[in-house]
C-alpha cells in the first residue's frame, strides 16, 4: 500500500522579513497584494511547563537594536490588556499593532518547542508513581529548574580518585560522604515521619576540616561552593 504523502500548510498570515514582522495581504479577488509591515520580528521561541505547579511560561524571542533577544514571561501576558508588560521588555507593540502582535504570537506557539521543568528535589508523587526529582526525573524530559545547582559537574573518574585518595580510610570524612549519600532518605522520610529536613552539625576548631566535610557531604547531589 503506497504511503500517503502529508501536506503541512501554514495557515498563519504572518512571516519574518529582515528582522520584521509583515502580514500577508489580499485584494478582493484573493490575489496577494503588498504584505503589511505590522512592525519589529517578535515570535514564542519555546514554552515551558512545570509538571509541579502546571503553570506555562514562554520565551518570547524578538529583534531590537538590530539584534535578537529573548526573554521569559507568564502565558497570561500574551493578552491585550497586559502588552504594556511586552512593550517594557522591548517588544514592538501599540495599541495600533497589538492584535497583529498577539495574533503572530500565538501562531508561533503553536510550532514552538515545549520545555518540562520542576522547581523541587526529592522524593515525590507523580503519575501515582514514587519518583526521585534531582537534575533530571527518571522516565521523564522534565530537567530541574530551581534555586539550587544540581547540575552535573566534574568528572565522575576524578571524584572517585579523590575519594580513594583522600576520603577513604579517613573515618571523619567517610561520616561526611555518608551522610551526604543520605539526604534522599530525608524527603522519604517526611512521608512517614514529621520532620522535612534533617540537620547535622559539624563542629570543632578551625582548620579541622569542616569546611572540607561539608563540601564533601554536598558533592554527591549538588554543587559544593563557599563564600
Amino acid at each position: 500500500m503506497a504511503k500517503r504523502k502529508t501536506t503541512v500548510v501554514d495557515d498563519s498570515p504572518y512571516f519574518e522579513e529582515n528582522g520584521r514582522l509583515m502580514k500577508r495581504q489580499y485584494n478582493a479577488d484573493g490575489e496577494l497584494t503588498e504584505p503589511q509591515n505590522v512592525g519589529r520580528y517578535s515570535r514564542i521561541f519555546e514554552k515551558v511547563r512545570n509538571i509541579e505547579t502546571g503553570q506555562v511560561i514562554v520565551v518570547v524571542e524578538f529583534s531590537y537594536g538590530g539584534e535578537v533577544a529573548r526573554f521569559e514571561t507568564s502565558r497570561g501576558n500574551l493578552l491585550r490588556s497586559k502588552i504594556g508588560v511586552l512593550a517594557e521588555q522591548g517588544i514592538d507593540v501599540s495599541d495600533r499593532s497589538a492584535l497583529d502582535v498577539l495574533d503572530n504570537l500565538r501562531h508561533t506557539e503553536e510550532k514552538a518547542s515545549l520545555r518540562l521543568v520542576h522547581t523541587h528535589a526529592g522524593y515525590s508523587q507523580m503519575d501515582e508513581k514514587l519518583v526521585y526529582k534531582h537534575a533530571r526525573i527518571k522516565g521523564s524530559e522534565s530537567r530541574y529548574a530551581g534555586k539550587l545547582r544540581l547540575g552535573p559537574s566534574g568528572q565522575e573518574k576524578e571524584f572517585r580518585r579523590l575519594l580513594k585518595d583522600h576520603v577513604f580510610g579517613h573515618a571523619p570524612l567517610e561520616l561526611a560522604l555518608a551522610i551526604g549519600l543520605s539526604a534522599p532518605l530525608s524527603s522519604l522520610l517526611s512521608r512517614v515521619v514529621n520532620s522535612n529536613v534533617v540537620l547535622v552539625h559539624f563542629f570543632g576548631n578551625s582548620t579541622t576540616g569542616k569546611t572540607t566535610a561539608a563540601r564533601l557531604a554536598v558533592a554527591p547531589f549538588g554543587f559544593p561552593a563557599t563564600g
